[in-house]
């Protein structure tokens, strides 16, 4: 199949090329962007010859140093004929460096195309790699219950932490959040946490996973002192979620979470679902 379109191809331009060659003056090449045959691709994008309809393809000739012809294939009433106009010297220089020019505008578009595509495309390693450290702040929200009454409780609290990418797929973090829920328990707590990178197509975007393990250290009221005593109860929580970056440096962090206290005083175990939203330094 390929052979069959091949000789199609060879035998227009040799068909063409006849026709062309009973036209008076030698072949001349308006510039290098388009060679001696003007395709009809070319004739859109440098704008030669609007004014031809049927346009196929053109042949400019040099009849002598100040008069120029071109021969044009064109398609009308179902068939590809043959016409030409002639041009001055200064027409046909005219549409040279308008070709000239439009070549140029092509050019640099090309190479901030690939400029903007080298950005875009950088490896992930640029963005997160091995030794680099993030920096978080973050807010979170969700409901809490606990086993002793089963009432729901919704609370707002605020976060910060630091990673430390052991590679760029593993991270090892500290991360401490303050906590306060009806002013009936509670203060903060202190997580470990661990976290599997996934990469994505994207590089701006990837995905984690994770968990981590510390203390809810919460403040409770003792009755027979007559004042809050602090407490520490075991604590545990499972996440994943998104980094997307700003910047290499920077990266919008969204993460749901599920967290357990465990044996926490007055009611017993608490389980939590949240959202945490922030924003990731990364140096």
């Amino acid at each position: 199949m390929k052979r069959i379109i091949l000789l199609i191809i060879l035998f227009i331009t040799m068909f063409h090329s006849k026709l062309f060659s009973q036209y008076e003056g030698e072949i001349y090449s308006l510039h290098d962007y388009v060679g001696i045959r003007i395709e009809w691709e070319e004739r859109e994008y440098y704008h030669l010859f609007p004014y031809v309809e049927g346009f196929r393809a053109a042949v400019v000739t040099k009849i002598d140093d100040t008069h120029y012809r071109v021969i044009f294939a064109v398609r009308a009433d179902g068939k590809v004929k043959h016409q030409f106009n002639d041009y001055t010297e200064n027409e046909i220089d005219s549409m040279s460096k308008r070709i000239e020019a439009i070549g140029k505008m092509k050019r640099i578009k090309m190479e901030e195309v690939t400029l903007d595509d080298n950005i875009i495309f950088t490896p992930r390693s640029d963005f997160i790699d091995k030794g680099k450290f993030e920096f978080t702040l973050s807010g979170s929200a969700g409901a809490s219950s606990n086993e002793l009454d089963s009432e729901m409780q919704f609370y707002s609290r605020l976060s910060g932490g630091i990673g430390y990418f052991a590679s760029k797929y593993f991270e090892i973090g500290l991360r401490g959040t303050s906590n306060k829920i009806e002013g009936s328990y509670g203060s903060g707590s202190v997580l470990g946490t661990i976290a599997v990178n996934i990469p994505t197509a994207n590089n701006y975007v990837y995905f984690f996973i994770g968990g981590g393990c510390g203390y809810f250290i919460s403040g409770t009221w003792d009755e027979v002192k007559k004042k809050n005593v602090r407490d520490y109860d075991f604590q545990v929580e499972a996440f994943f979620g998104g980094k997307f970056f700003l910047t290499p440096n920077a990266a919008i962090v969204l993460q749901p979470f599920y967290r357990r206290t465990v044996n926490a005083p007055q009611f017993k175990n608490i389980n939590e679902l949240g959202m945490s939203y922030g924003i990731s330094l990364f140096f």
